[in-house]
Order: structure tokens, then C-alpha cells, then sequence
């Protein structure tokens, strides 16, 4: 049988007679680092998934990647909750989740986990409020590595790291309690060592007499004896049957690998049921095939599911009928067991997955690709092409045909000591003394009858004795395996030596290649480029060879100097957090007398972690000697602490990237700094965000960059990172060149309480529940708002679809709990019968904002129709002003074109329409408030109904970035009276009941002159747009100019709107309808076009805003 199974092991560091509640790792006295993190939100994983799970009632999926659960409604198909551990800073990682697990009722989520906490590592969530922890259940502390239910839910049981099996009953109040322990470790088992049961099974025979475990070694607990079963004649035939099917199990193909599966441990034998459900690869008519599979009792496949992309994992819920499997790039198929089809669409990321970047030799746009080569194109350093083209000032994407070379599968070149090398990524036979079936990195010789060698010391014990300073070389642990190399040059590196590689676990180094006395030849590392988050695909030096760009599979693309690496220095050992691994024999860490084992509480007096910061101020070099506290001792009795001098060694320089740039799949996208300043589009700044530690049991908290907006939301400063190649001084260049920008003391720097008092509201929506049925129109809306306690509260709006409502939220409470204060408020809406989304948006007086959304169903039938409604159009066209100097040639042309558009345009939605046109000498100040606006406020207008508001001429700013549209009598040293500002403007259509779109065709060239006090543009480059409550489409962004041209006789952005509205490729997803994402991406297309890409019309859409349709189906 082609097969087989990988076995895993783990280092017991503890007697295998301690009790559970001796077991607590000491990490947990080092202080949690709750140093603000700057992390990737992809609304799902973009990278490998470890665990999945889903619950018997088939109703929830749950998924883990690193230390991040997320939950999924299957129902909605949309994250319920996302639960996310404790973080080390800057990429450092210690812990895992090892363990999810539903509860026979549904209502809970168990996760296990192996973390630095002197609390239980079994954790319970209660679904209906997820964001903090039910019960911390003891049996296990510093490790849960499963969890399992019988099958009426009466029973609980978790193995742990300590060698113990814990089965537990509920008490009286709901909470799980300890019934009984079993050892696993050393126990003598009824089972052969190679009976072949999965890895990692811990799971109930049916019957719920048995417990069926394989950690290593496999045994069976009887849960009436409370012991492992020790005679195999009393092994229960359902778990037998796990051999027979290893047996004679049927490969789906001829050639296969299935490396885990899970079987039903049924006590009735049903020919027809399944039997178990797995998944691996495969060779189908000479081509890799990825698969998830399940078997009925003639151990035949049942049927195949297949995957683009290796299966990471799966899940496997009989009650449910339901099988999940989620491949290496993070996607999640839900499936029938018993036909293998699809059950929901493909649950993936929002982040597109990048297989190759490469600057444009103009140096400031970037070449990419989010397509792959097919099999037997793609290998490594050669994963895709270029079909895409990122521009670094207005970051919009579009097509190209530019070719660029793919980078040699094995890069060569001239090394000074070695002569001609070639560096190979090659996979070890099995039968290798040396990292057998592993994939290695090797150093050739072309033309030389020098055999290659192993750059990777690891698994050679002659190499690894002579280390003595573990930091340069490559890692021992999670080093993976290298997906791109290439040599480099730029000023100051070692010519011929300078080696660039990524791998799949997210690692990015450079290194130095150099030959030691003894004649090997190794890495030495210099450089570790921080950020990514899975596997790095691809980098490119710059044609100015001063910066570096990279991609990922993580849907970021990161910039980062490129400039000699600094001396720094740090400590020699390995460690995994604040644990030490290994130390090296003859160095300086071992000398002082650190010793594996010890946890790191204190570095030059202050924590671990902060060394790293201090290391990129270029505080520590090689050979100083700093004091260090460790604790020693695994069993409590044992543990002390420890006062030592140690020598820090020469250690590689952290670079954190410039800039990072991560695109959403639909176009989205943002752009940030370390900082945490960025640029973003309308909806992009949602996908990054602020993690925030709490102690090291608890849940971590999130804030997305755009709650931060007031502060960080500064263009400038990310485009002069790029500039400057420094983020230092691209804030320094933007504090002085912009009025009212002051840089803020970095939150990664800044102090705990400082953190806090800088923390975005938190708002909980508690009534009506998510997802609420009301026959009824009438509606209340409790809502508590939690704020740091030194801030308080601006302002509190209630919206619906997007729009105001009548009247205001009500203060019913207001009290201090704990470090925050809660403001309750309420408020009773009237909402049209239909599918409703209702928001809650909180302003807070220390620059911060937060916004929290619910859907909900009003009334099941005669929901609202909006053929049935009206369109209100008030279109406001400029081409002559007062002040002749200031005209246009197609402003008036376009607003009465615009209106025209929409009323031959067939089957249109709504059905009625009803405009007002203003232009030229109407169109002045006052007869656009009292003519335009006020009419529009004075019309009837219902859900039913849609509002356009469209405005084409001129608009200037003042010198605070207020923006104003310039009537027919506009006086640029009276604004405030012949314009209309953009609060005014903002006045009247945030009382809008209904969807309201705003175009602003604006920003024309000619005509105004900037002055002191008036400008064309804003001075930040931000847009004064966003946040606004209303869709606004702009026709271009804050630093371009809107064009018009007598080819069209249009200006660009409205005759881009006509053409849409009558082309018959207008339709992208044909079917029948015509809706304004679609009208956004043939607009900003069809402007770039008719521009040659120097005016990109801009969208703001707020998230409680579905797509608005503009036709009905036909």
C-alpha cells in the first residue's frame, strides 16, 4: 500500500508521575507584552489553516491559523467571530492552538492551547457572546493539545502536554468539572506501536465506553474503569476496525499520499454509512491532484472532493453530514460527505494571493501577479509572471503587457573565495543520514567536481557543535522551506556573496556565503526583513538598488531599504518566546550560565521584548554586557530566579519594511507604515489593524486603522517613506510641510497607559440580536459604548442602510467600570419592511471612532420595492461664472447630460424619476441652498426611493482642508458665503432616509490660482470624504485634476457615467441588472483609459451600504 503516516513527538520536560496542577510553565511570570501590533485582518486566512472544526447542528464552522480562531455562520456564510491569542511582538511566536472543538449543544467553542499562562489552557467561549472567555477549565495548564465530546454531550475530555487524559462532568452551575485523569504517557497500552490509528485521534467510540487516543504511542481508555485498556481482547471492534481499513483502504489514484484521516468509531456496522473521511494528493494522469476524500465499508473512495492547492487539514461532523478541508492558501471547502459536492461557496480571504513582484524600470510603479504558472511551469524563484501593474502614487492597479524575464530556478554567481556557485533548493531522498525527506538548501559548484553542500547546519551534529552563536545562522525551528533566492548588489553589500531568500513560513533574510577555516562553507545572516505572514513568493531590487520589494502569500506587497547591516548585538541562544531552547556550548550565553530551559524575565532591566526596539535604535552591539534575569526551575518547588552578566554575540538586524501594501480581492487596498500612518481606499483601511495584548489567557483586542483615522490617516507620510527610504523621516517631512499635522509618540512606542488612553470606542450592539426577525416596523436599538476613562464621548449616530434616521440616540446610562466608561443609549426606529442593516457610529474625543453594524429582517412580505419608488436627481453644472477667468467648457453640458442619461435609461430602478437642473447664472450660492438643496429636502422621500446629488465645476480648499463647490458668484476671499462647503453639503444629506449617492466631478484644472489662503488640492492629500455616512464617487483623488475635453465634450468622469449607462458590457455578472459596483469598475476603467492614467476617480462607500441597484432584471 502506497501510504503512509508522519508521527509526532514532543519533549516531555517534566516527570511523567506529575500531577497536572504541578505543571505550570513559568513564562507566565514574565509580563505579557501588550505592545501595540500592527496586524493583517483578512476577513479569513490568507496562509496555511491548522484546525478546523464544525458543530454537530451544521450551523458553525470554526478555522485556526497561528493563534487566531475564526468563526463562520454557514447559514450566512459570514464570520460571526474572530478570537484572537496572545501575540509576541514583531513576528515572534510562542504558542499554538492545538485544539476546536463545538459542544453537543451548540452554543460553545472549546479551544485548546499551548501558551505561556499559569491559567487552565482549556478555554471556553459561549458563541452568543464570544468576546471573552466563559471558563478557563483547570486539568491542564500550560498545554491542551485535544479536546473531545461523547456524543450526548455528558462527557468532556482533553489530553495535555503533561501526560495526562482528563475527563470531566458539568457541574450544577454549567461549568465543567474534573471527574477523573488517566495517564497517557507511560501507560502500558493493549494496542501494537504500529497500529495504524490517525495522528492525534482523541475521540469517543459512539457507544461512549471508549476513548480512542494516538499521541505516538495508540491506546484505549475504558471510561467505566477509568484506565487504559491493557488486554487487547478488550479493545472494542469499532476501533479494530481502524486497522482493517488501514489495510485495505482504495486509493482514489495511482500514485498517493494520504496522511490523516478520521474515522466514525461506530459500534453498528452499516454498509452504507461512512466509515471515515480524510484527505492528501496524488498523481492522476501525470498531474499533482490535491483531494479530500471520503470511504464507506468496502473501503473503496466514496467519493473525491478535490482542492486547487494541498490540503493543510480537515473536519468531519457525522451528525452533521458535513465534511470540511481547507488548503494551503487558506481556503475552506464545505462539502456532503456522501456526494462530495459543495454545500456553501469556497470560504477564502479577502487578501489576493501574490506569486511574483518586480519593479518597472521607471522606479515607481511595481510589476505583479496574483495568478500562478500551471504545474510544470511554476519552481522555485519562478512562481508567476507580471500581468499587473501597482503605480507607488495613486496605488491603482491596472493591466500590463509588459514581459519581464522569470529569475532563474538556480541563481549563479561569481563569489570572490569560491568562484562560480550555484544555489538549489533539493529535496533529501528518505533514506538521507542527514534532514531525510526534507527539503534542503545547497550551495554547487558548476564545472567543478566539488560535490554541493548543505547550507543548513541542522541534523549534522560535527556542524552544529562547531556554532558557537546560534542568531547567524538559519533558523533551527519554523525555518520551513525556501520558496525564493536570488544573489544581490547593491552599495555596500558583499559583492558576490549576498544572498536574498524567503520561505514558507514568512521568513525573509539576507545573508553573506562564506567559507570557514575548516573548510564549510556557510550562511552567515545579517539581515531578517520582519512582516510577513506566510509564504514569501517573490523580491525584486529596485532599479536605484535602494530598496526591496517583496510579496507573499499573506496578499501583501512590502518595501524595505536596502543599506549595509548594522552591527548589532544580542543574545547567542535559541529560544522560542521568552523560553530558552538550546544554548550553544562555547558561547558567551553558555559561559555566563544560561542553561535550556531557564524563561527570560528580564533583559537589561527591562522585558525581553523591548530589547528588540533597542536593537533598531542601534543600542546593543557584539560584545557589551548587559544583566539578565532568568527563571529556573520546571517544577514549582524548583523555580528561582536567577541574576546573570552575558555577553551579547553579533546577531542579524531587524529591518522592518517602509511601507506594507495590502490589495483585497474586490480592490480595495491600503498602505501603511510601522507607524501605523496610512492611505487607503474608501473601504481598505479595514483590513489592517491594531492588536492589542491583555494578559496572556485572555482574548486579544483589535482595532482597524480606519478607527484611528484623525490620527493616522496621512498620505503623505506613506508616500515620502517610499521617497526617503526612511518612515522617520517621511513623518518628520510631513509634520513640517502640513498645517495641523503633529506627529503622535508611536503606539508601539508609546507607554501602557498612554495605549489606553489612546484606545478607539467599543461598541455592542445588545439589542436586537444579529440577524433579528420583526413582523413589526417599529423597532429599538439598546446599544453600550465603552470608552477609555480619561476620554469621552463627541458624538453617537444611528443609521440604517447607510443613510441618518429622524431624531437622536437617547443617554440612558453613563458609569465608570473598571478602567473605561460605559454610555448606554437607545433609540426606536421606524424601518421599511425588507432586509435592513442598522449601525451604530461612535466619535470619541481622543481622535478615535468605531462603528458597529447588525442586520436584521423587518416584515416578510410586501417588502420594499424599489421599482416602485422615485429617483430624485439635483444636478448642478458649472461652464460660466461671474468671474470669467474662472471658466469651464462642458460643466453645464455634463450636469444636464448626466440627468439625461438617467431618464432614457431602460428599465430603470426606481421606476419614477423626478431631477432639477441648475447651471451657470442660476447656479448661484444662495439659489443652490434655497433652489437645490432645500428642494431636495422638501421632497417626499421614503426607502423607496434613491437620491442622486451630482455637482460638476469648480471646488477649492481653505487653508483648514475645508472643501467648498464654487457657485456662479464664487469669490475666492468670501468662500464661506458664495461656496458651499462640504459640512453643508454633508448637513443635508446625512438626513436623507434612503440610498444617496454623490458625484463629484470637481477639481478642474484652470481657472483658480492657489493662494495663501486658497488651494486646488488639499495640502495632506487626504480625502475629505471619507467617513462621510453617504456613497460619495469622486472623479478623481485629492492630488490629481479632473479633466474634460472636446473629443467628448464631456468631462472625463461624467462621460464615463454616459457610457456606462448605454453600453452593453456594463452588465460584468450578467444577470440583467445594472448596479453601482458595476458602474465603479467600468467608470474608474474607462477614466484611466481616457486619460492615459492621470486622473483615477475615487469611491467612498460606507459599510453599512449594500450595492445599490440602477436597473431591474430584464
Amino acid at each position: 500500500m502506497n501510504h503512509r503516516c508522519a508521527l509526532t513527538f514532543c519533549l516531555l520536560l517534566f516527570s511523567t508521575h506529575a500531577l497536572a496542577e504541578d505543571w505550570v510553565d513559568p513564562n507566565y511570570k514574565a509580563a505579557p507584552n501588550k505592545t501595540p501590533q500592527l496586524v493583517i485582518d483578512a476577513q479569513g486566512f490568507s496562509g496555511r489553516i491548522n484546525r478546523l472544526a464544525i458543530s454537530d447542528d451544521g450551523r458553525w464552522l470554526a478555522g485556526v491559523a497561528d493563534k487566531t480562531v475564526r468563526v463562520w455562520n454557514l447559514s450566512t456564510q459570514r464570520i460571526h467571530a474572530t478570537l484572537r491569542g496572545y501575540q509576541e511582538p514583531d513576528g515572534f511566536h510562542i504558542g499554538y492552538i492545538d485544539s476546536i472543538t463545538f459542544s453537543p449543544d451548540n452554543q460553545h467553542l472549546i479551544v485548546g492551547v499551548s501558551d505561556n499562562s499559569e491559567f487552565g489552557s482549556t478555554r471556553i467561549y459561549d458563541l452568543r457572546q464570544p468576546g471573552e472567555i466563559k471558563q478557563l477549565v483547570a486539568g491542564h495548564t500550560g498545554c491542551t493539545r485535544g479536546v473531545t465530546f461523547t456524543k450526548s454531550g455528558n462527557r468532556m475530555a482533553t489530553w495535555g502536554c503533561d501526560g495526562f487524559i482528563v475527563f470531566y462532568r458539568q457541574d450544577n452551575r454549567g461549568d465543567w468539572a474534573i471527574d477523573f485523569k488517566v495517564p497517557w504517557s507511560g501507560a502500558p497500552v493493549a494496542l501494537p506501536e504500529n497500529f495504524p490509528m490517525p495522528n492525534d485521534l482523541f475521540q469517543f467510540t459512539e457507544d461512549e465506553r471508549y476513548l480512542a487516543f494516538k499521541f505516538g504511542s495508540p491506546l484505549v481508555v475504558s471510561v467505566a474503569q477509568q484506565r487504559v485498556v491493557s488486554d487487547i481482547n478488550q479493545v472494542p471492534d469499532a476501533i479494530k476496525e481502524i486497522g482493517v481499513f488501514n489495510d485495505n483502504v482504495n486509493a482514489p489514484f495511482s500514485e498517493w499520499w494520504f496522511p490523516d484521516f478520521k474515522p466514525a468509531l461506530s459500534s453498528t456496522k452499516q454498509p452504507n454509512e461512512i466509515f471515515a473521511v480524510g484527505y492528501g494528493n496524488g498523481i492522476d494522469q501525470g498531474r499533482t491532484v490535491y483531494f479530500a476524500a471520503s470511504w464507506k465499508r468496502d473501503w473503496a473512495a466514496h467519493v473525491v472532493h478535490n482542492h486547487s492547492y494541498e490540503v493543510t487539514t480537515f473536519a468531519w461532523n457525522k451528525q452533521a453530514n458535513l465534511a470540511a478541508s481547507a488548503d494551503k492558501l487558506g481556503r475552506i471547502h464545505v462539502w456532503d460527505p456522501e456526494t462530495g459536492k459543495s454545500v456553501t461557496k469556497t470560504i477564502d480571504s479577502v487578501t489576493q494571493t501574490l506569486w511574483n513582484v518586480r519593479w518597472a524600470p521607471d522606479g515607481r510603479n511595481l510589476l505583479f501577479s496574483d495568478k500562478n504558472y500551471p504545474e510544470g511551469r511554476w519552481h522555485f524563484n519562478r512562481w508567476a509572471g507580471t500581468d499587473k501593474k501597482l503605480s507607488l502614487e495613486s496605488y491603482q492597479v491596472s493591466a500590463t503587457t509588459a514581459k519581464m524575464a522569470d529569475h532563474p530556478v538556480k541563481p549563479m554567481t561569481y563569489h570572490p573565495m569560491l568562484g562560480n556557485i550555484e544555489l538549489q533548493v533539493v529535496k533529501n531522498t528518505e533514506n538521507a543520514s542527514i534532514r531525510p525527506g526534507r527539503w534542503d538548501l545547497r550551495i554547487a559548484f558548476p564545472g567543478k567536481s566539488r560535490p554541493a553542500q548543505s547550507l543548513i547546519p541542522w541534523g549534522d551534529p560535527a556542524r552544529e557543535a562547531a556554532i558557537n552563536n546560534y542568531r547567524i545562522r538559519v533558523p533551527r525551528t519554523k525555518f520551513g522551506m525556501v520558496r525564493c533566492m536570488r544573489f544581490v548588489e547593491y552599495p555596500g553589500c558583499e559583492s558576490g556573496a549576498t544572498v536574498i531568500f524567503g520561505t514558507d513560513t514568512g521568513l525573509l533574510y539576507e545573508a553573506t556565503i562564506e567559507q570557514l577555516r575548516n573548510g564549510q562553507i556557510e550562511l552567515h545572516v545579517r539581515k531578517q526583513f520582519l512582516g510577513h505572514t506566510a509564504d514569501v513568493t517573490s523580491f525584486d531590487v529596485s532599479p536605484n538598488q535602494k530598496t526591496l520589494a517583496t510579496c507573499s502569500l499573506d496578499g501583501t506587497i512590502r518595501v524595505y531599504p536596502l543599506k549595509p547591516a548594522r552591527a548589532v548585538g544580542d543574545i547567542d541562544f535559541l529560544n522560542d518566546g521568552t523560553r530558552v531552547v538550546e544554548v550553544p556550548r562555547n558561547g558567551p550565553s553558555g559561559r555566563a550560565g544560561v542553561l535550556p530551559e531557564d524563561t527570560m524575565l528580564k533583559f537589561d532591566n527591562g522585558s525581553f521584548y523591548e530589547r528588540i526596539r533597542k536593537q533598531q535604535e542601534g543600542k546593543y552591539r557584539p560584545n557589551q554586557s548587559v544583566p539578565i534575569v532568568v527563571n529556573r526551575g520546571v517544577m514549582m518547588n524548583e523555580r528561582r530566579q536567577v541574576a546573570l552578566n552575558v555577553t551579547l554575540s553579533e546577531a542579524p538586524q531587524l529591518v522592518l519594511p517602509l511601507t506594507s501594501i495590502l490589495m483585497e480581492k474586490s480592490g480595495e487596498w491600503v498602505s501603511w507604515t510601522p507607524e501605523g500612518y496610512y492611505d487607503s481606499s474608501s473601504a481598505g483601511a479595514k483590513f489592517v489593524g491594531w492588536h492589542i495584548n491583555r494578559e496572556r489567557h485572555e482574548t486579544a483586542k483589535f482595532f482597524p486603522l480606519d478607527q484611528f483615522q484623525p490620527q493616522y490617516y496621512q498620505p503623505k507620510v506613506v508616500r515620502y517613506a517610499i521617497t526617503e527610504q526612511s518612515s522617520t523621516i517621511a513623518i518628520e517631512k510631513a509634520d513640517a510641510e502640513l498645517d495641523g499635522f503633529s506627529a503622535l509618540t508611536p503606539l508601539t512606542l508609546a507607554s501602557d497607559s498612554e495605549v489606553e488612553q489612546r484606545t478607539p470606542p467599543q461598541i455592542d450592539i445588545l439589542s436586537p440580536s444579529p440577524n433579528y426577525f420583526s413582523p413589526t416596523e417599529k423597532i429599538r436599538v439598546v446599544t453600550r459604548i465603552r470608552v477609555p476613562k480619561s476620554a469621552s464621548l463627541d458624538s453617537v449616530r444611528f443609521e440604517v442602510d447607510g443613510h441618518g434616521v429622524p431624531g437622536r440616540p437617547r443617554l440612558t446610562n453613563e458609569q465608570y467600570a473598571g478602567r473605561e466608561k460605559e454610555y448606554w443609549y437607545e433609540q426606536s426606529l421606524a424601518l421599511a419592511k425588507g432586509d435592513r442593516k442598522i449601525a451604530v457610529r461612535a466619535f470619541c474625543n481622543n481622535q478615535t471612532q468605531a462603528e458597529s453594524t447588525i442586520d436584521c429582517k423587518i416584515g416578510a412580505e410586501n417588502a420594499v420595492d424599489p421599482s416602485q419608488g422615485t429617483l430624485y436627481i439635483l444636478a448642478v453644472g458649472m461652464t460660466k461664472y461671474a468671474n470669467p477667468d474662472f471658466e469651464l467648457d462642458y460643466g453645464a453640458k455634463d450636469a444636464s447630460d448626466f440627468v439625461q442619461a438617467w431618464t432614457d435609461l431602460p428599465h430603470r430602478h426606481p421606476g419614477q424619476i423626478k431631477s432639477k437642473i441648475l447651471s451657470d447664472a442660476e447656479a448661484t450660492c444662495q439659489n443652490i441652498r434655497e433652489n437645490g438643496l432645500q428642494w431636495l429636502s422638501n421632497q417626499p422621500i421614503t426607502a423607496n426611493d434613491t437620491v442622486m446629488v451630482f455637482l460638476s465645476g469648480h471646488a477649492v480648499y481653505d487653508q483648514n482642508e475645508d472643501w467648498y463647490f464654487a457657485g456662479h458668484d464664487v469669490d475666492p476671499e468670501r468662500l464661506i458665503a458664495t461656496g458651499i462647503s462640504d459640512a453643508e453639503l454633508d448637513n443635508v444629506l446625512r438626513k436623507i432616509p434612503t440610498n444617496l449617492i454623490l458625484f463629484c466631478d470637481t477639481c478642474h484644472a484652470g481657472g483658480f490660482e492657489a493662494t495663501a489662503k486658497v488651494f486646488k488640492n488639499p495640502e495632506s492629500g487626504t480625502s475629505i470624504w471619507r467617513g462621510r455616512g453617504h456613497v460619495v464617487f469622486a472623479s478623481c483623488l485629492p492630488h490629481e485634476e479632473s479633466l474634460e475635453d472636446s473629443r467628448w465634450e464631456n468631462g472625463a468622469f461624467t462621460q464615463a457615467i454616459l457610457e456606462f449607462l448605454q453600453s452593453s458590457k456594463s452588465d460584468y455578472d450578467q444577470d440583467g441588472t445594472l448596479t453601482f459596483d458595476e458602474m465603479a469598475i467600468f467608470v474608474k476603467s474607462a477614466v484611466r483609459r481616457m486619460t492615459d492614467e492621470s486622473q483615477n476617480p475615487a469611491i467612498e462607500v460606507p459599510s453599512s451600504v449594500s450595492n445599490i441597484p440602477f436597473t431591474t432584471r430584464h
